[in-house]
């Protein structure tokens, strides 16, 4: 009974905000809703058993495909910075402070947790990486690291060549005046 309450109260509205919520998990879900709100509840212990466990094995399924994309993600994240130029020059704890916010992603999530936060981390994966990255040439380079935004230099879109021709003149600009100064230039 505690566990039927469990799967109504805090598993099935988040299932039931998912776009693929089927109509047969929407059955069950109705079916626990029913038999809960009766006083005869007793009388119907093997359906709502039944329609608990399939919600829970909804739930769950949920839960390790999120989980798994979530490792898969940062594992990947993590061997590219590891391939990242200047990685091999970092010395004693720095490549394990550099990679901590990704490494930290690539354990399972404890079981049950909470499946918008993993998949927030999955889309988060891509900026994590960025600030990696940028951890490590601050590491390596010091202060003569500095970041150009190309999107900068292409707002608007492109629409024919006399504009590409415009935004690359400005991007080559920005670049040579930071090299004039001494300054390693990575673009973001």
């Amino acid at each position: 009974l505690k566990r039927a309450r469990q799967v109504k109260d805090l598993l099935l509205p988040f299932l039931q905000s998912e776009a693929d919520f089927s109509a047969t998990s929407q059955a069950h879900a109705e079916r626990i809703v029913d038999i809960l709100g009766r006083e005869t509840f007793f009388r119907d212990f093997v359906a709502l058993g039944e329609s608990v466990t399939a919600l829970a094995n909804d739930f769950e399924a949920r839960f390790e495909k999120a989980n798994s994309d979530r490792k898969l993600a940062y594992t990947a994240a993590l061997s590219d910075l590891m391939a990242t130029p200047g990685w091999e020059q970092l010395t004693g704890n720095q490549p394990e402070t550099v990679a901590a916010p990704l490494k930290s992603r690539t354990f399972d999530a404890p079981s049950g947790g909470n499946i918008p936060l993993l998949r927030a981390d999955i889309e988060a994966c891509g900026s994590r990486l960025a600030a990696c990255k940028a951890e490590l040439a601050r590491i390596v380079d010091g202060n003569r690291a500095v970041w150009v935004k190309v999107s900068d230099h292409f707002k608007g879109g492109i629409e024919d060549t006399t504009a590409l021709d415009s935004a690359m003149k400005g991007l080559r600009a920005a670049i040579e005046a930071l090299l004039a100064d001494h300054k390693k230039v990575h673009l973001s």
